[in-house]
């Protein structure tokens, strides 16, 4: 599991980043920049989903046995419906709230939202195994 940790913990950050970059260019800018701003948004989506693997194999890695794969799928599952309802949360609170001209601003915002929660989620797990990686295979010879 910790090789799927490792790769999970920079995927999150990678996918953190991308999210949190696109979503502030856009509304910094207050309009598209295609069609890398489809690249960033894809780059997003696969870091948080392979995050998720990384962040429900640290969780599943403290236990043993049945449980281990038990707490595995219920964190993954967790991690995948938290990003979600945070996302789909701040989209209806700003759409709710927000008055002013910039188009969009709450889907970007619903974006930037996880974005920044999977870069925290990356980092957390970059500190907490700090030091610890998966063993590396000598080449033969």
């Amino acid at each position: 599991m910790q090789r799927l940790i490792d790769i999970g913990k920079i995927a999150a950050i990678v996918g953190g980043v991308a999210w949190t970059v696109k979503a502030g260019l856009i509304i910094a800018i207050d309009g598209h920049f295609q069609p890398i701003e489809g690249l960033f948004y894809f780059l997003g989506v696969g870091g948080i989903f392979v995050g998720a693997f990384g962040l429900a194999a640290y969780f599943g890695a403290k236990a043993s046995g049945p449980a281990r794969w038990v707490i595995f799928v219920v964190a993954l599952g967790v991690a995948v419906v938290v990003t979600a309802l945070a996302s789909s949360f701040i989209q209806e609170t700003v759409a709710d709230s927000y008055t002013g001209s910039n188009v969009g601003i709450e889907e970007e915002i619903g974006i930037l939202t996880p974005g920044l929660i999977w870069l925290a989620i990356g980092a957390f797990l970059l500190t907490v195994t700090r030091g610890r990686s998966a063993p590396q295979v000598a080449p033969p010879g």
